[in-house]
């Protein structure tokens, strides 16, 4: 049984917990107490609640309290994690096993089984407990023996002792036991650490031994382990075959630790010394850094590496991270894109090669938010055609990137294409490519387009719904039969793509009303996935709304910001209509209301006008009716935006109308049109 390692170890000297974990020469249950819990006539006797719960245990798994039989020992065929305890117990200073031999005490270490591994013990001491079964491999784990400090150590977790009759077996009785489990770096328990001993020897110090022994091992294993860390790049990149190159390994200190000859080829003279050096020096890792600490999925990340001149090489970035959630570092694929040129045109130029970090749509921990992403995790596994619906705004291509991302294809590339950005002349040839002279300034020696481009990885097809009825067959072979033909060709080239098209129109809709295809309908619709709108997670309004102004605070230079309760529930009672564009639209215009008027704490009055217009107190407007938020007109809205930003700005007109965005002419234009007038007359007829 795995045990995670807790955060707070309890010990001998922790205030509060005397009792529940030590129980020094305190309260154990006479033997009328046993007999009755083991016969069954007292199912709940008063006893101590860890070795209550123990004892449960023992007589729910059968564990017979009478017997005095040795305990089960396995062939003496050492394991590799027995080897590796061996080798700590062997590091326990003789000084200290002279002690516990001279206090008639046996030492001993287990496995995370619970299995013996090291004894060491002399005298009458030591030949009562072989009596018991302390000997190499012998199973003390609890549903072995029943309740003994080991067994019960190793599935409770934490140091305990176990005293007499809190035994669960009779044979015993006759001892008292102290152990303390220890565990990996990585938070996995390892073994135990024991001292047993007749009833009669005082163990007020063994706590603070076998703690001060677990915590000896539990150095001695992460020594072990940094060692190992040091030389994994080279074991990793040494196994990694021909078809994985251009690795390099950055280490949790973010300094090189190893790179592969396919990267120093890519980084030229700038893989001079590179190993040892800072990645910060060539790589761009400010996103990459941003997340380390996230709890947000682990997430393929694109990064540019830092150089004078194109092309620009790019570095695709793995968070590496233990099972138990360690940061390890980063393992970085360097990619070579094809460097667009500037005879492309405006239409091709809309195709989108991932240059930047896949943020992550679906913060927060909503039943709703939970849901999408393990839906995309799924969805990330299969190469089956992905149809994402849902309305604008809600992160249709960031799940796109994240299924990528979160997939096997995460280092292959992931073309964007907006169906609607082409001309319709141009679309076949930037999706199919074309062969040489098919047209009149087309590349001599014709051209790859976007499906052969993304051979292996991801094309997603935004916007499907816009895509021209003509041009919509072309896609059908694609799909069927995984083969795109060049325009002005006839041969046939074999594709591997995954394709995720994303819409926000009613496809069944369209296609009833003969502007979509039903066929093509068909084969994008093989899985679908409707993202949900933000009305629908408000619980992950806040975390996404932090996240983002977080972002934005760095991006524009601003001091620490935070979001006041009262925007905040303003934002909760907003209906989204453009769902987390227009929140993260909202919380840039907040933001950009630092430089008018510096504030640490966005308000109700930082907000735009959609928002905060809502909100204004009828005070404020000179005796109006009050009118629910949810109820106001858009004309309404405007007139309390007006005076509100009279009102903050002290009758500054300059000050009220860019506030609000816009100019004085503009704002005087909204004053005469609602019949404003301003409350602090100016003297000299200026602001």
């Amino acid at each position: 049984m795995d045990v995670v390692h807790p955060d707070n170890i309890p010990n001998s000297w922790d205030a509060g917990l005397h009792d529940l974990f030590v129980r020094r020469g305190g309260f154990t249950p006479d033997y009328q107490t046993w007999k009755g819990f083991v016969s069954g006539r007292v199912p709940e006797p008063p006893l101590d609640q860890v070795i209550l719960n123990s004892w449960k245990r023992c007589s729910q798994s059968g564990v017979d309290p009478l017997t005095d039989a040795l305990l089960d020992v396995d062939s003496p065929n050492i394991a590799f994690e027995n080897e590796v305890l061996m080798t700590l117990s062997e590091r326990i200073s003789p000084s200290m096993v002279a002690q516990m031999i001279k206090r008639n005490l046996v030492l001993a270490v287990t496995n995370s089984k619970g299995r013996f591994v090291y004894r060491q013990g002399a005298g009458q001491a030591l030949r009562a407990a072989e009596k018991l079964g302390f000997e190499v491999n012998a199973d003390w784990s609890e549903e072995s023996v029943g309740t003994n400090a080991i067994g019960t150590a190793i599935l409770e977790g934490f140091p305990l002792q176990v005293f007499g009759r809190e035994h669960f077996r009779e044979s015993h009785h006759a001892f008292r036991c102290t152990a303390a489990p220890f565990f990996s770096p990585a938070g996995r328990i390892m073994g135990c650490v024991d001292i047993s001993s007749d009833v009669s020897i005082d163990h007020s110090k063994n706590l603070e031994l076998v703690i001060g022994v677990s915590r000896f091992f539990e150095r001695l294993l992460l020594e072990a382990h940094a060692r190992e860390m040091r030389a994994w790049p080279a074991a990793i990149l040494g196994e990694m075959g021909p078809g994985y190159g251009g690795l390099v390994v950055i280490d949790p200190g973010g300094i090189v630790c190893g790179c592969d000859h396919r990267a120093r080829d890519v980084l030229g003279a700038r893989a001079a010394g590179f190993c040892g050096r800072p990645a910060g020096d060539i790589f761009d890792l400010d996103k990459v850094s941003q997340q380390r600490h996230s709890n947000s999925m682990s997430a393929p990340e694109m990064i540019l590496v830092k150089t004078r001149r194109p092309p620009y090489v790019m570095a695709e970035a793995k968070r590496l991270r233990s099972p138990s959630g360690l940061w390890l570092g980063l393992m970085l694929k360097l990619i070579e894109p094809q460097v667009i040129t500037s005879s492309m045109t405006r239409a091709a130029q809309s195709l989108k090669v991932i240059s930047e970090q896949p943020a992550w749509a679906f913060l927060g921990d909503s039943k709703v938010s939970v849901s999408t992403r393990r839906q995309l995790q799924a969805l990330a596994q299969t190469p089956s055609t992905v149809l994402l619906t849902g309305e604008s705004g809600t992160g249709k291509e960031r799940a796109a990137r994240a299924i990528h991302a979160l997939g096997p294809r995460w280092n292959a590339p992931f073309i964007a294409v907006n169906c609607g950005a082409f001309p319709e002349s141009l679309i076949q040839s930037e999706l199919f490519g074309y062969v040489p002279g098919t047209f009149t300034g087309a590349d001599r020696k014709g051209r790859s387009g976007i499906f052969e481009q993304a051979d292996g990885g991801v094309v997603f097809l935004d916007e499907i719904g816009e895509l021209p009825l003509r041009q919509q067959v072309n896609l059908l072979r694609v799909l069927d039969e995984k083969a795109v033909t060049r325009v002005g060709g006839n041969r046939q080239i074999s594709v591997n793509v995954k394709v995720i098209a994303a819409t926000n129109r009613i496809l069944a809709a369209e296609a009833a009303a003969g502007r979509f295809r039903e066929d093509l309908l068909h084969r994008l619709n093989v899985i679908s996935l409707c993202l949900p709108p933000l009305r629908d997670r408000l619980d992950d309004l806040k975390p996404i709304a932090e996240y983002h102004l977080a972002r934005f605070v760095k991006e524009l230079g601003l001091p620490a910001l935070t979001l006041g309760p009262e925007a905040l529930a303003i934002m909760m009672e907003h209906s989204w209509p453009g769902n987390v564009r227009s929140l993260v639209n909202a919380l840039e215009f907040a933001c950009n209301q630092y430089f008018l008027a510096p504030f640490s704490q966005i308000g109700p009055e930082h907000l735009p006008v959609p928002l905060s217009a809502d909100i204004l107190a009828p005070a404020q407007g000179k005796g109006d009716p009050t009118i629910p938020a949810g109820q106001l007109g858009l004309v309404e809205m405007e007139r309390r935006a007006v005076i509100e930003a009279l009102r903050r700005h002290g009758d500054n007109i300059t000050q009220a109308a860019k506030s609000l965005g816009i100019g004085r002419n503009t704002f005087y234009a909204k004053m005469k049109r609602h019949a404003i007038a301003r409350t602090i007359p100016s003297a000299s007829g200026e602001d």
